[in-house]
């Protein structure tokens, strides 16, 4: 038995910033619910020897007992699945011996075969893995973020870069073409609120891309809403080349321009036409929050700028992915009652089921379930369908509960194969908020969608 606890190897693990190239983990380009799905199923026995022990898809962990055969050799493995800064599927994993001896590393080949393992079940497209290493192919670099802070021409272009893994090094074990790949919508919102004053202020940019076989084609819509006034300052639609490595990547466009720090971080959305001009600067995070089912919601400190005032609030940046159509109505919502909370209600991918995150004042609570209703509604005839204007909503413990409603709000309808119309609207939204503990008058922005 001590000859093969010898070669159990050390314990071992991913980081994006391993010097080994072996253990640099994933990061996907594939929305959070598909890759968290095909980890649990290897976890679940799709590997020979894995037995999975627990999952929390919460805060993204899986853990799974691993015995090798014919080499009788324990080891425990937790994998992190998480989003990054730029909104993509980050895979980590750890692995440590049952037994504490060991020299040789196989621990090192185990997270080499479940990558590979996992790139097969994904039945990924080089294009989307962003970073893939392998003890046979070096690490080929992302463009860097300074790059993508010049690319302000009008119809920018994707910025230029290589793909990130290369297939003769067998990282990818099952490919397809674009041709034949799912088209896949990449959403990010980012919107200035705010409620402190008389006059409340919101600046929101409205982000879309959808990934095709021979091209990627964008949105950019922007309003600015005061004091229950809503102005549309851009709604702009164009088409780039397919987009290799970074096909969530948000680029501007006409008026609209964007500062961006290292990392791809995102610090200021500005615009400027005329009279108009009007920017968000983006501070510090305060919260993030990750949704199991793929969406990455970050609370951050900003500063508006609206011809010249200067006002203080906060940032929602909210991402997220999905393949293939998608029917229903998609909408969230963050709810601010002065410094006692913070609340965001979201069923941002339209599937029916809302969660709820907050602060409550030095607190974070979670709610999984969360019952939205549409108390009231309006006909909004230009898209032959029905609008709400009262929402009403109850957490499934009873300990979350309130009801708001439209202040002010503007709809566009969008391009549709039907006579019953796709919109997308915002709104300025106010109500109340209670929980075990607190009652609070809450101000706030909605964004709503129906496809």
């Amino acid at each position: 038995m001590r000859f093969w606890k010898g070669l159990a190897g050390q314990d071992a693990r991913t980081s994006a910033d391993s010097e080994d190239p072996a253990l640099a983990g994933r990061t996907y380009a594939i929305p959070f619910g598909t890759v968290w799905d095909a980890i649990v199923a290897l976890a679940s026995g799709g590997l020979k020897g894995w037995k999975l022990a627990r999952w929390d898809d919460q805060i993204g962990i899986v853990a799974a007992d691993v015995t090798s055969w014919p080499i009788p050799l324990a080891a425990t493995v937790l994998i992190s699945v998480k989003l990054d800064a730029n909104g993509q599927t980050r895979v980590d994993m750890s692995i440590r011996n049952v037994a504490e001896e060991g020299r040789l590393p196989i621990n090192q080949r185990r997270i080499d075969r479940f990558f590979r393992a996992l790139d097969s079940s994904l039945a990924v497209r080089p294009d989307q893995v962003l970073v893939a290493r392998s003890a046979t192919a070096p690490i080929i670099a992302l463009v860097t973020a300074g790059a993508l802070a010049l690319a302000c021409d009008n119809g920018s272009p994707d910025i230029p870069a290589t793909d990130a893994v290369d297939p003769s090094a067998g990282s990818v074990a099952a490919e397809t073409t674009p041709e034949t790949a799912a088209p896949t919508t990449y959403q990010r919102t980012v919107v200035f609120v705010d409620t402190e004053r008389d006059t409340t202020v919101f600046v929101s940019w409205d982000f879309e891309n959808l990934t095709l076989g021979d091209s990627t084609r964008r949105t950019l819509r922007g309003w600015v809403g005061r004091g229950a006034q809503w102005l549309l300052l851009a709604d702009e639609a164009w088409a780039t080349g397919p987009s290799r490595s970074a096909p969530w990547r948000i680029v501007p466009t006409g008026n609209m321009r964007m500062i961006v720090g290292q990392d791809d971080v995102l610090r200021e959305i500005y615009y400027q036409a005329g009279v108009r001009d009007v920017s968000v600067r983006i501070g510090d995070a305060v919260i993030e929050w990750i949704d199991s089912r793929g969406g990455r919601y970050r609370l951050l400190d900003g500063v508006a700028r609206l011809g010249g005032e200067e006002r203080s609030g906060r940032v929602m940046d909210v991402s997220g992915a999905r393949t293939g159509s998608s029917k229903g109505s998609g909408e969230w919502a963050l709810l601010v009652g002065g410094d006692q909370l913070e609340l965001l209600l979201s069923d941002a991918e339209g599937s029916g089921q809302y969660r709820a995150w907050a602060r409550l004042g030095a607190d974070e609570r979670f709610w999984p379930s969360v019952s939205v209703t549409w108390a009231e509604t309006r006909s909004f005839e230009r898209a032959r369908r029905d609008i709400p204007v009262l929402w009403r909503f109850r957490s499934s413990d009873g300990s979350l509960r309130g009801e708001f409603q439209s202040v002010s709000a503007h709809h566009l309808t969008l391009d549709g194969t039907s006579p019953i119309l796709p919109v997308l609207g915002v709104y300025e939204v106010d109500g109340t908020v209670s929980t075990d503990d607190y009652r609070v008058a809450v101000k706030g922005f909605l964004r709503h969608q129906q496809r």
